[in-house]
């Protein structure tokens, strides 16, 4: 499916090369780097500028997820900037919102609910991200650390210049090794288990637009008091179960990070679909490994040791650092193995004692090609043949 009658309207706008940059960025969420390779483009025309947006690989496939919306595009429902040549050089005032650039007409296409405008059947898509700026007074130092202070804290980090946590892990290290862009400004980071807010408050403070997601609403898991300490209330947090994170939800991200959660989950490749469900690039996998308890023949196979719940069957020992929100184990080989399956390339795999992290990066654009529709779909059914006496009437697979 070609996205043709878009382009057709946005020709007949005649539009500014901002305004196509804009589209660029917004409408299709697109990296800093894939955008100054996109400006390398600026001796060309408007009309070749707008080619090169239309037909890139990330639009066909927007135009390919939503098969109603050449549909919508060919209904009046959708407002038709011109349909001669001689409307070419303006733009119809009955745009809604009225407007001669590339901005109205993408903003035309959604409704205020994320969708494709008023159009039935039209999967639903977030709106478009933008970072936040909330200006508000900030606790005095010493408030601050009376505040942090009385709670307990899992990552141990400065909260603002002088004033740290004090808490039992230090993500400072794991932060270096994700190896993530200096300047994030122009890309979207999901952090799914957020706990405390390390991860997402680095990545802000690097030009992120960040989402946040834990299992603990904000207030209850320190990430609400430290917003409240640092400022940094542009991150958006959901209070959602990873095993409920839904793509239609919450849209794709540039970069999804998954730092310690896995094994805290009682399905750990639903929630591992779900993180890269949400991942339009990138996903980085950290996770406890059992590879060290192994001998190594085992250590190198796809296995997964189960905890059991040891506060009701004490009997079968105790479980992984004596905490029951662990349910598993996996080695660094079947972690790694996961990962390709939701349609990934593992670029990195570093085992650290009883620690991996997997950086990897997006290799299949459709879930037909990976095996996730076995997994959690159910299969279409076909139709029986008129004469059920007909052995050719029955489709059996």
């Amino acid at each position: 499916m070609k996205p043709w009658p878009l382009m057709q309207r946005l020709r007949r706008s005649r539009v500014s090369r901002e305004d196509i940059l804009w589209c660029y960025r917004v409408f299709l969420n697109r990296a800093p780097e894939s955008e100054e390779v996109f400006l390398e483009a600026g001796g060309q025309s408007i009309r070749e500028l707008i080619d090169t947006l239309l037909v890139s690989a990330e639009f066909r496939e927007l135009a390919r997820r939503f098969e109603s919306f050449n549909d919508y595009l060919n209904s009046g429902a959708c407002p038709d900037p011109g349909r001669n040549e001689a409307a070419e050089s303006t733009v119809v005032s009955t745009m809604v919102p009225p407007a001669s650039t590339v901005r109205g007409i993408v903003a035309s296409f959604w409704s205020a609910e994320g969708g494709i405008a008023n159009h039935q059947g039209a999967v639903p898509l977030a709106p478009a991200r933008h970072r936040v700026t909330v200006e508000r007074a900030l606790p005095d130092i010493d408030t601050a650390a009376g505040l942090v202070r009385s709670r307990p804290w899992h990552h141990n980090f400065e909260i603002i210049p002088g004033l740290r946590t004090g808490g039992t892990h230090d993500p400072s290290n794991r932060w270096r090794e994700l190896q993530l862009p200096e300047d994030l400004t122009g890309m979207s980071v999901a952090d799914v288990g957020a706990s405390n807010g390390y991860f997402s408050f680095e990545a802000y403070k690097r030009g992120a637009d960040v989402d946040a997601f834990d299992i603990r609403h904000k207030d209850n898991s320190g990430f609400g008091l430290a917003q409240y300490i640092n400022g940094l209330d542009g991150i958006k947090h959901h209070h959602v179960n990873v095993l409920n994170l839904e793509e239609s939800a919450f849209g794709q991200f540039d970069i999804v990070l998954c730092l310690g959660l896995l094994y805290h989950t009682s399905d750990p490749y639903l929630a591992l679909k779900r993180c890269a469900t949400l991942s339009r690039t990138r996903l980085l996998v950290e996770s406890h490994c059992y590879d060290t308890f192994l001998p190594p023949d085992f250590a190198r196979d796809t296995l997964m040791k189960y905890w059991p719940d040891f506060k009701r069957f004490p009997e079968q020992g105790s479980t992984l650092n004596h905490d029951r929100s662990n349910f598993w184990s996996p080695t660094s080989s079947c972690l790694t193995r996961m990962v390709e399956d939701m349609g990934f390339v593992a670029r990195r795999v570093i085992v650290n004692n009883d620690r991996v992290l997997i950086d990897a990066m997006r290799e299949v654009v459709s879930k037909v090609d990976t095996r996730l529709g076995l997994a959690y779909d159910v299969l279409p059914a076909v139709p029986r043949g008129p004469d059920p006496n007909d052995p050719a009437a029955w489709r059996i697979f």
